[in-house]
């Protein structure tokens, strides 16, 4: 019951407000549709006295009127007539209550409503000091003509009673301090609102400067590494050529070796420069996926590499995730295949083992290769960056730098710890929020 309620409050409260607007306004709009609910509930609570009071029904009509003028300020707020609910709700409340003013001669705590109203154009249109002193001289200027009407033309009191100053004194300023701490509410919702906002633009904005410098790198890089293995298919095109023409065709097999190395360097490039390419921050559908299975699909599509090197893949029991199939399976086929490459053990190894910490998880990947200098440790990660030449070790250099994307993706980190001639252990630290359940 409390919390259909709670529900259609902040619903209530919510009418009128949308995207376009500013944050001020959001905040004024919300704070006139609390004050009006509440003046509603008020209001019903209010006209059930009506039997207690000398003339019942004069007083229930008093009351009802201002109860369809707080409905009308909400139904403009639906409708769209933002500024016009504004002006309605400023100037409508100051002539109504003149008029009852009028009609009993005042001593119903006129007067305090009056500065009621006032405070409230101080908070509605405290963004225009033009229009705030307006609707305050406009106040004024019908509260004053009430008044010098009422002791120009006098005439007997109705409903008079001491009490009734008194009451409407302390009610009103308890609706000042209540609209004074909905207003901070408002304000400080919306400040939290506006901060949360700006985080995620500045998230944004920092990925779009990563992209741009990534793109600008990978553009660079990219057409500088295709460049190479194209001159050199050119050259020993013309080599091929000029050895036709003289009729040299004992040097054919050997140049054409050459060509087609240059051409299978093109290809491993476009191929990567496609799979990096198709990762990125909008990640794929995610599922729950067992890292043992993902383990052993990375083995099938490395068979070959394997079986030809000898090599022993072992792996500790690993958790489950909710992740994507493709982009793990890429993940760790790209780092085992980076184990075997670079690895010169009669039976190359690589163990996977997994920890657990209070806020994250780190998988590793411990290889008995030929180890990484210190000061390439961040470099091997960057795109297209090779430590060895493509005579020493086939390879396009952006394997690593697919895994670290992924990674990313995923709020991870990946580094490596390694020697020279010592291996090297490959660590993908993960948060907590990807783990679906340890190994049982």
């Amino acid at each position: 019951m409390k919390g259909a309620i709670s529900r259609i409050w902040f619903a209530a409260a919510e009418i009128g407000v949308n995207d376009q607007q500013s944050f001020s306004e959001k905040v004024k709009i919300r704070l006139l549709n609390k004050v009006f609910l509440l003046g509603i509930i008020c209001s019903i609570c209010v006209i059930s006295l009506a039997p207690f009071t000398p003339d019942p029904k004069t007083y229930a009509l008093e009351v009802s009127v201002f109860i369809l003028l707080h409905i009308s300020v909400i139904i403009l707020h639906s409708l769209g007539k933002i500024a016009f609910a504004r002006y309605f709700s400023s100037l409508i409340f100051p002539v109504t209550t003149a008029f009852l003013m009028v009609y009993s001669r005042g001593h119903f705590g006129e007067g305090y409503i009056f500065v009621l109203s006032i405070f409230m154009s101080f908070i509605l249109y405290n963004e225009n000091l033009l229009i705030r002193n307006i609707m305050i001289g406009i106040k004024l200027l019908i509260y004053i003509t009430a008044v010098v009407y009422i002791y120009l033309i006098p005439a007997p009191t109705i409903n008079s009673s001491p009490i009734d100053e008194h009451l409407v004194f302390i009610m009103c300023i308890f609706a000042m301090g209540l609209i004074i701490l909905l207003y901070q509410k408002e304000l400080a919702k919306n400040h939290h609102r506006q901060k949360v906002l700006i985080n995620q633009l500045r998230e944004k904005n920092d990925e779009l400067l990563d992209t741009n410098s990534e793109l600008e790198r990978f553009t660079y890089i990219a057409s500088h590494d295709l460049k190479s293995p194209l001159r050199t298919i050119i050259n020993f095109l013309e080599v091929i050529e000029h050895n036709i023409k003289k009729q040299r065709y004992d040097q054919l097999v050997k140049t054409l070796k050459h060509v087609k190395s240059g051409a299978q360097q093109m290809n491993f490039l476009v191929s990567d420069i496609l799979e990096y390419s198709s990762i990125n921050n909008q990640t794929l559908e995610r599922e729950t996926l067992d890292l043992n299975q993902i383990v052993e699909k990375a083995k099938t599509n490395l068979q070959v590499e394997i079986e030809k090197k000898n090599a022993l893949i072992e792996s500790q029991p690993l958790p489950q995730v909710h992740a994507n199939e493709i982009e793990f399976i890429t993940l760790f086929q790209n780092i085992i295949e980076n184990g075997l490459k670079y690895n010169s053990s009669e039976i190359p190894s690589i163990k996977m083992t997994v920890d657990y910490m209070e806020e994250y998880f780190v998988l590793k990947f411990q290889d008995n290769g030929i180890g990484i200098e210190n000061k390439y440790h961040n470099r091997i990660f960057e795109l297209f960056q090779r430590l060895h030449t493509l005579s020493d070790f086939e390879g396009t250099g952006l394997g690593l730098g697919i895994c670290a994307k992924i990674v990313k993706l995923y709020h991870g980190e990946i580094w490596v710890e390694s020697s020279p001639g010592q291996g090297s252990t490959f660590m993908i630290q993960l948060p907590l929020a990807v783990l679906v359940d340890k190994y049982s």
